[in-house]
């Protein structure tokens, strides 16, 4: 319908006349064959603009009286005369001259449907056109030398322009306008749509593509790219269209486009090829179109730095392509640094030193269910998982509460051990809050009693974390854990007793061996 709106304004501006470009009739005997020019402005580079001549005509030199004919050797005749065209003029079989019989000119649905059946008549009966040019980067585009008459322009876009005939150099303004596109991503703390947002490696992100297509009708294509850290989920595409986003529960029927997610060849993921009867005849000028799908964070994932990008363009008509738009999907880590100190009793000085042997697992909390981190052997989330141990999981089928698929399928939590270095590593985690639990302290030393909280914000800044710096220069922004130990128990009793025990012990042992002797002397 776009496209008709814009092809009757230019065909069916006849309130005044019935004609596009104009003829000066210069003299009052007779006509005289002249040619003129279009020029038409805001000519989108690249585009290429066709007319095409509908009709002879003649005026007078006021520009009071016009006389529209047509010739019976055009190929044009066939449709004024018994094509559809007749239905909205007369064709006076004689003279030829040609009256329009549509009802009021240039506006209404007579005149859409006009236009387009112009325009259908051509494409089916291969008629070329007057003449064709491609525009170039100056915006400007004039046709010269046609002859005076009733023309039609159209253009690689899709849409036809608006002309006068009140002056045999007519001047058009192209008011196409290109395609746009807005991409957002939907964050899952409130659900809101935006340019950016955070997420876990594993997790399932939604994205949305607003096309406004302008008067851009043909050709339309929806190319996107999703960076290596993002997984297409091809089974999620849904296309509505609506006069808003509130308003956007049309769904289109997917014969009108084609979706393509292999063999392209300018580095997409994925492209949606719309068919021009979608988009000149279904899609109007008040609506949009709305593109929604999913895709997962995967263990490619940049973390922090550039985050991963999904970058969306919209090509038409001549391979022209809208401004591009993109989003942003930010995945952080988490270091954790495990220490004890020790003061040295003669300068005072507290050092600190890493711990290994600690034991720690990450879990979050979601409706009141804590959810476990398992992770691949890079340390980065691969899932989550109700089942901090395996004896959690065995209990669980022990006691009914799970089948025995969901018991094989069962995986518990990681559980990461520091090293010399005292760290451990939790990559590609969402910004939220997690809670780390030590299950194991080193030999010697005291298991924490409660988890400790780890907030991590929207753009990525952990609540608390210190730099640690190792003797090699390297550098680690972490949380750090303390470890202590318990001082040792203090002994019952001092050496004055223990001296008695021991001399005790001897004495006894003397006179053990005195007894014997003395019982062996006698014998003898």
């Amino acid at each position: 319908m776009r496209k008709l709106k814009k092809l009757a304004s230019l065909l069916l501006a006849l309130v005044m006349c019935f004609g596009l470009t104009c003829t000066a009739f210069a003299s009052s005997s007779g006509v005289t064959p002249e040619v003129g020019s279009i020029t038409i402005t805001n000519a989108y580079e690249g585009e290429t603009y066709k007319v095409y001549k509908l009709l002879d005509l003649t005026y007078n030199t006021s520009g009071t009286s016009y006389a529209y004919s047509i010739d019976p050797t055009s190929e044009w005749y066939d449709f004024f005369t018994t094509g559809d065209g007749a239905g909205y003029v007369s064709v006076d079989v004689t003279t030829y001259q040609v009256t329009w019989t549509g009802g009021e000119t240039g506006t209404g649905s007579q005149a859409e449907a006009f236009a387009k059946a112009a325009l259908a008549y051509a494409e089916a009966n291969n008629i070329s056109p007057t003449a064709t040019d491609v525009a170039d980067d100056s915006g400007t585009l004039t046709f010269s030398g046609l002859e005076y008459g009733y023309y039609l322009i159209d253009s690689s876009l899709g849409t036809v322009l608006t002309l006068d005939s009140t002056d045999p150099d007519v001047k058009v303004t192209d008011k196409n306008t290109a395609p746009t596109v807005d991409k957002t991503v939907v964050e899952d703390t409130g659900g809101a749509y935006g340019d950016s947002n955070t997420a876990d490696v594993g997790e399932v992100v939604s994205f949305r593509i607003v096309i406004n297509n302008g008067y851009a009708s043909t050709n339309l294509v929806l190319h996107d790219t999703l960076s290596a850290g993002l997984t297409l989920n091809e089974n999620s595409f849904e296309v509505h269209i609506g006069s808003s986003l509130a308003s956007a529960d049309n769904t289109v029927d997917s014969s009108y486009y084609t979706i393509t997610t292999s063999g392209l060849t300018d580095g997409c993921t994925f492209e949606i090829a719309f068919e021009d009867s979608f988009t000149t005849d279904v899609l109007t000028d008040s609506q949009l179109i709305i593109v929604t799908y999913t895709a997962t964070v995967n263990s490619d994932a940049v973390i922090y730095g550039d985050g991963n990008s999904n970058e969306t363009y919209a090509s038409y008509g001549n391979d022209s392509e809208s401004t591009s738009d993109k989003t942003t999907t930010y995945v952080y880590e988490l270091y954790v640094y495990k220490y004890t100190e020790t003061t040295d009793a003669n300068t005072s000085v507290t050092t600190e030193t890493a711990l290994s042997g600690a034991k720690f697992v990450l879990y979050k909390e979601v409706n009141g269910t804590n959810y476990y981190a398992v992770l691949d052997s890079d340390g980065k989330i691969s899932s989550w998982t109700t089942y901090k141990t395996q004896d959690d999981i065995d209990e669980a089928y022990a006691n009914g509460d799970i089948d025995y698929d969901t018991y094989i399928a069962a995986v518990p939590a990681t559980e990461l051990e520091t090293d010399d270095t005292g760290l451990v590593y939790f990559g590609g985690l969402d910004a939220g809050t997690y809670y780390l639990e030590e299950t194991e302290a080193p030999d010697g030393y005291n298991l924490l009693n409660a988890a400790t909280t780890i907030t991590i914000a929207q753009d990525g800044t952990i609540s608390g974390a210190k730099t640690v710096t190792y003797d090699n220069g390297d550098e680690y922004t972490a949380i750090k854990v303390y470890n202590g130990s318990t001082a040792e128990m203090p002994s019952t009793g001092g050496i004055g007793t223990t001296i008695f025990y021991v001399v005790g012990g001897v004495l006894v042992v003397g006179a053990v061996v005195v007894l014997i002797t003395r019982k062996r002397m006698n014998k003898d």
